[in-house]
């Protein structure tokens, strides 16, 4: 397993300037190439700050730190928008890195509402998939950093059992809020979010693709009044 410890710090910030200058595809605009991957982020988060920084690592292991700022409106309950990290393969298998390693995240709510929870979402493709293991290895200090949450659980949908392709995991984070304006650092103090690739999948030496998303939700009305009610009945047993 990567110790990832020792890369706790931004080596460098990509000038925005840089970062525009990636960006001519509608499809996203690049803000990493290294170790046989592309990666891109969606044109607007580039364009607000968003970087992928790059630490060092072993040649089979891809380090990375993300910034990332998430806008806009869930139009009152539900799915905030979700920010997508693209990673295509770029050289050969020889060339390309077998793990790619989340080991610091910087999320920004700009969002016009609060988050109750979090969602890190993979679409492997037959490529990729989560290292469990590596990422709660059940060892004090070395957990995945939750921040402001406190439980986590892993979910795997197979819309067809037998094509690898259609299945999608997720790590989703819960009992904890991210205030309106406030920043989300999860694995920034401990462990990291592990993801092994299998550049075998098809026997192509150049055609591995996965995606990564991220988004939050907000809670229902009902259980936002749950939560206010909450907060007003231990205002009131304080007070007494």
């Amino acid at each position: 397993m990567l110790n990832t410890h020792f890369a706790r710090r931004w080596r460098f910030v990509l000038p925005l300037s840089l970062i525009l200058l990636t960006a001519p595809l509608a499809s996203g605009a690049i803000v990493l190439e290294s170790k046989g991957w592309r990666v891109t982020l969606p044109t607007w988060v580039a364009r607000a700050g968003g970087v992928v920084v790059e630490d060092p690592a072993p040649d089979d292991v891809l380090l990375i730190q993300i910034v990332k700022i998430f806008r806009g409106d869930a139009g009152g309950v539900g799915d905030m928008p979700s920010v997508v990290a693209s990673f295509t393969q770029i050289a050969p298998d020889d060339e390309t890195a077998t793990q790619i390693v989340i080991n610091d995240e910087s999320v920004t709510n700009d969002t016009s509402e609060d988050w109750v929870d979090y969602h890190f979402i993979l679409a492997g493709l037959g490529y990729a998939s989560y290292d469990q293991q590596a990422t709660f290895p059940g060892v004090p200090g070395q957990d995945f950093y939750l921040d402001q949450f406190s439980q986590y659980e892993w979910g795997l949908e197979k819309p067809d059992p037998n094509d690898p392709t259609t299945w999608v995991e997720s790590l989703n984070l819960s009992d904890g809020v991210v205030p309106q304006g406030d920043a989300f650092n999860p694995g920034s103090l401990s462990g990291a979010l592990y993801i092994n690739v299998d550049l075998d999948f098809d026997g192509d030496s150049t055609n591995a693709f996965f995606a990564f998303k991220e988004y939050p939700t907000i809670p229902e009305p009902l259980s936002a009044s749950l939560l206010l009610l909450g907060g007003v009945g231990l205002v009131r047993r304080r007070r007494r």
